[in-house]
């Protein structure tokens, strides 16, 4: 389980820098074009953020269970 909630966080990082260079396309584009990159970057990689965030709390949320129960947990 370790591994996947370090997964969820190397997935949240990489959607985040992907956004990062969106307002670069306001040098060489006109403005709105700019304005639809950065939109576009937002609407394609939020979702995808937010749902790593949802599934890393589920996983923390299995794993302390799993650790209050004495279950065997699977690192």
């Amino acid at each position: 389980m370790k591994v996947f909630a370090a997964e969820t966080k190397r997935a949240e990082l990489t959607h985040w820098l992907s956004i990062l260079p969106a307002p670069l396309f306001f040098l060489w584009n006109p403005v709105w074009v700019g304005w639809i990159m950065v939109l576009y970057a937002a609407a394609f990689n939020l979702p995808i953020i937010v749902v790593q965030r949802y599934n890393r709390g589920r996983i923390d949320a299995i794993v302390s269970a799993s650790n209050k129960t004495g279950t065997r947990s699977f690192t």
